[in-house]
């Protein structure tokens, strides 16, 4: 119970760290990998950009703009 506790709480605070600390890109991004790898998907989002600006705790129009600036970033 303890080790669950722990685990939680290390994610918990993951997430704060990154929706407080990183850029509205950063948060897009981290919030598409926390859907998990069926949804990192750029060209086909199972989100509005709504309900991912929610998540990332940004306005609409700002996850517009970083998704923009997702896209154009070069392929790996």
């Amino acid at each position: 119970m303890i080790e669950t506790l722990s685990r939680r709480f290390s994610e918990s605070i993951n997430q704060i760290e990154h929706l407080t600390l990183d850029t509205s890109k950063e948060k897009v991004l981290y919030v598409l990998e926390s859907l998990g790898p069926d949804f990192f998907n750029i060209n086909r989002l199972a989100y509005t950009h709504e309900e991912l600006a929610q998540f990332a705790g940004i306005n609409r129009v700002t996850v517009t703009r970083a998704l923009e600036q997702i896209k154009s970033l070069p392929k790996k």
